[in-house]
């Protein structure tokens, strides 16, 4: 075990990804800066990670190894935080790579900014296609309003954990155990303790696309989930005093994110879990809808979509569902992207 405390600590959850456990590993280990412990927490995966998070941990005095019962990416993560040393956190998914000067770049960053999150562009890669976010050319600081509200945005700045790094003392709240869409559920509440981010507008991270993600896997409780982290991070927001946001605009996207969450469902759910779910939406979000229906801010298609989710939902499942029918040389095509 390495004695000297970290100046980074970076935090792996490691579930049944063999294929590219070692990968991911090894990116971390290739970093320039060299003052971090990493931390790999074996969440009960079935297959040989256990072995091979040991066997890394016997090698190099700064990697350190839990094993706990399977919890989850959330689970996994709060318990990455609650071991760590290190004044600055990052996080890496085990399926994932870094590349080598990201730390080094993101650390010089925070230094000179007096940052206290700093973010970096990533990667995007599938089998044979890579798609490049870039971050903020114009920008290399931002104040507490401006990032607040490029996060409320989620263009320019994401909810991701992975593409940032955190001083410690903002991360005021763990993840939701047992929830999907994990990161959206705390990164606004981060994100508000930051007087200043910067930013490394160089794609540093490379997150691998997989079919297993949960963004392909159609599933009610999935979107019910993605659903409720965005109306708590709209509800959040209303209690702010944030600088240039549009009320209605933050409404607005409450009842965009209801409608995505229902042509989900309805198209890749059965018929009797989404006239449940849409009894959900509806409960969730006609509030937010009663506050701007009238105003003209909802673009014309999802306010058409909303009002018929409300009034037949057996309508709205079948032209979402027929909708479909025109994608499957395209999906198809998608299918070989993934490995």
């Amino acid at each position: 075990m390495n004695n000297k405390t970290p100046s980074l600590s970076i935090i792996m959850p490691v579930y049944n990804v063999e294929r590219y456990l070692r990968e991911a590993v090894d990116s971390v280990i290739a970093q320039t800066f060299t003052d971090w412990e990493l931390i790999l927490i074996d969440d009960g995966s079935p297959d040989n990670c256990p072995a091979i998070c040991d066997s890394y941990a016997a090698a190099d005095p700064r990697i350190r190894v839990i094993h706990q019962a399977n919890g989850g990416l959330s689970a996994a993560r709060n318990s990455g935080l609650e071991i760590s040393e290190g004044r600055v956190i990052g996080f890496v998914d085990s399926d994932d790579r870094i590349d080598s000067r990201m730390y080094e770049k993101m650390i010089a960053a925070m230094t000179k900014h007096n940052a206290d999150m700093v973010l970096c562009g990533y990667c995007f890669e599938w089998r044979n296609r890579t798609k490049i976010k870039q971050p903020m050319p114009c920008a290399s600081v931002l104040s507490h309003d401006e990032a607040m509200r490029e996060l409320f945005e989620n263009r320019a700045i994401e909810s991701y954990s992975w593409d940032k790094i955190y001083r410690r003392e903002i991360i005021s709240s763990l993840y939701p155990v047992g929830r999907n869409y994990e990161d959206l559920a705390v990164m606004h509440r981060w994100m508000n303790n930051t007087s200043r981010l910067a930013v490394v507008d160089e794609p540093l991270y490379h997150y691998r696309m997989r079919k297993s993600g949960i963004v392909y896997t159609p599933s009610v409780q999935t979107r019910i989930d993605k659903l409720n982290a965005d109306l708590e991070r709209i509800k959040y927001y209303h209690t702010l005093k944030i600088s240039g946001l549009d009320w209605q605009k933050i409404d607005a996207s409450a009842v965009k994110s209801a409608v995505g969450c229902a042509k989900h469902i309805a198209r890749y759910c059965s018929k009797k879990d989404a006239y449940a779910a849409f009894k959900q939406i509806i409960a969730a979000t006609t509030e937010f809808y009663d506050r701007i229906k009238d105003t003209g801010v909802l673009n014309a298609r999802t306010e058409k979509r909303y009002q018929r989710l409300l009034s037949s939902p057996c309508l709205f499942r079948l032209s979402m569902r027929i909708g479909i029918m025109f994608q499957p040389a395209r999906l198809k095509k998608a299918q070989g992207l993934f490995p």
